[in-house]
């Protein structure tokens, strides 16, 4: 009989010997993934302690800051607050034009993306034209105002441009109002403000009485003045005012005149005219004429034809 039969282990079996050996080793190899884990956790808590009240503090405000960032698709949902650009509009230049948009771009905080998408939006007439014409749009936001400068470039002269505010004066077919802002806009291409703007603002009043009102206040500031030119009422607009009362009242006099020498062919009472009278109608069956009876018609009948 063999030493498997002596010791009672079946033939076929495995030795004991090597089960002890597997789970030994699963064992260790468990252990060890666990001691692992445990070094990595350890090694966190370590990083985790070095952290200091300060540095926590600054993670969450670059945090906060990272997410409070507008970005250019969230903003493109807003109102654009940038104004058109159309050169065939002389009110604005391509200078006066760029200086808004980037006053706009310091008041909002936007980056250099925001500006070039926000700014190239309100190209409109020719320059959306130029715009659309150009073969790549990939430039900076300083080589964009560069290629407007040179597309539009403003070649506006000076005493041109004085003599054409001085010649513009308020007109009986507009508002004191749209006079105003024409005004004013023509001024600030001029680059006169202050009292010297509201003083070419009264001086080109056509109507007298707004105008001496108005001087004689000496205004130092265009809006306060405007408060003032919106409270008056243009001499023009009384003067139709007394020409319309003054034509109501001379019909109603040449009513009345004609009235006194009107005489009625019915009643032959003066006042009032034939198809106003209340009298019956008073026809003659002799001579078919209104005004009389048969009995005192002494005319030749009437002849029809």
């Amino acid at each position: 009989m063999s030493s498997d039969g002596e010791n009672g282990t079946p033939p076929g079996t495995p030795p004991r010997r090597s089960r002890h050996k597997k789970r030994t080793s699963q064992r260790r190899t468990s252990s060890s993934s666990e001691s692992d884990d445990q070094i990595v956790t350890r090694k966190a808590r370590k990083t985790s302690s070095r952290l200091t009240a300060k540095d926590v503090l600054n993670l969450l405000i670059s945090w906060k800051g990272e997410t409070s960032k507008p970005s250019v698709l969230s903003n493109s949902s807003m109102n654009n607050v940038v104004p058109e650009f159309n050169p065939s509009n002389r009110a604005q230049n391509i200078h006066c034009w760029l200086r808004k948009v980037n006053e706009c771009a310091i008041i909002y905080g936007w980056d250099e993306k925001q500006v070039i998408h926000f700014s190239l939006q309100r190209l409109v007439g020719l320059a959306k034209r130029w715009f659309e014409a150009l073969p790549t749009v990939v430039y900076t936001w300083d080589e964009w105002q560069t290629k407007l400068r040179k597309a539009f470039p403003s070649e506006e002269n000076y005493g041109r441009l004085l003599e054409e505010m001085l010649c513009r004066t308020s007109r009986s077919d507009e508002s004191i109002r749209e006079y105003f802002y024409d005004k004013l806009n023509l001024l600030s291409r001029c680059e006169i403000s202050g009292k010297k703007a509201a003083d070419c603002i009264v001086y080109g009043i056509h109507d007298k009485s707004i105008r001496n009102s108005a001087q004689s206040i000496n205004y130092s500031e265009p809006e306060d003045l405007l408060t003032f030119l919106c409270s008056q009422k243009p001499q023009s607009d009384l003067v139709r005012v007394r020409e319309r009362t003054d034509k109501r009242e001379n019909s109603v006099n040449k009513d009345n005149v004609s009235s006194t020498f009107m005489k009625c062919y019915n009643c032959n009472v003066k006042g009032h005219p034939f198809y106003k009278c209340n009298q019956p109608l008073l026809k003659c069956k002799i001579c078919n004429r209104i005004g009389h009876d048969n009995d005192k018609c002494r005319l030749e009948p009437l002849k029809v034809y």
